[in-house]
């Protein structure tokens, strides 16, 4: 099984092993920002910003909260079948959390706010 993180909507929090986090949506990231540090792609059932942050980044892929047949189908037709492509999706997240989460990223951030005020 390769690692990677399931954001899912639920009040549950269960780990399998060292490949696969179910965590409830408020364990943004895992907790710990730990999953785009280490390049692990992310499988979301959640809504709203969690769910445009996936998209965003391209870290991962997700489905509507709640809908546990679309996240069966998305896990068997897309990642099972492109295990390759689909963790690439972790690299990408890795590289989004640098540019945007980091201290330097956020300070490079600001800076081209400003200067794209003046």
């Amino acid at each position: 099984m390769m690692d990677c993180c399931i954001w899912a909507e639920q009040n549950s929090h269960i780990n399998f092993g060292n490949d696969v986090l179910v965590g409830p949506k408020v364990k943004m990231f895992c907790g710990n920002h730990g999953t785009e540090l280490n390049g692990a792609p992310i499988i979301g059932m959640i809504d709203g910003g969690a769910a445009e942050l996936i998209r965003e980044a391209d870290c991962g892929l997700s489905v509507n909260a709640g809908d546990y047949k679309a996240l069966a189908e998305l896990i068997i037709d897309k990642v099972l079948q492109n295990k390759d492509e689909f963790a690439k999706k972790g690299e990408n997240g890795r590289i989004y959390f640098e540019e945007n989460f980091t201290l330097d990223g956020c300070i490079n951030n600001l800076i081209t706010i400003i200067e794209d005020v003046r």
